[in-house]
């Protein structure tokens, strides 16, 4: 798989934790220099109350691109009106 990233969660799924996951593999590949997305895979672990468990696995690469689009926002809202 090469590199792996997983939430451990709880509760009910939520549309953002593929968001979450997507930043986190955005700072890593920064971090650790491998720029390869199709090495790396997403995940959570949903804890459930019955001690069992549920994975949920990101595999949109859109996400990234939605990441990068918030940050990208972000950046030019901060310098246009100036943080």
């Amino acid at each position: 798989w090469g590199h792996v990233i997983v939430e451990i969660k709880t509760g009910q799924r939520s549309g953002s934790w593929p968001i979450q996951t997507a930043g986190q593999q955005l700072a890593l590949q920064e971090e650790v220099c491998c720029p390869d997305a199709k090495s790396w895979r997403r995940l959570a672990v949903i804890l459930l109350p019955n001690g069992k468990y549920k994975l949920d696995h990101h595999t949109k690469i859109m996400d990234i691109a939605v990441v990068k689009a918030m940050f990208l926002i972000h950046h030019d809202k901060y310098n246009r009106i100036g943080g």
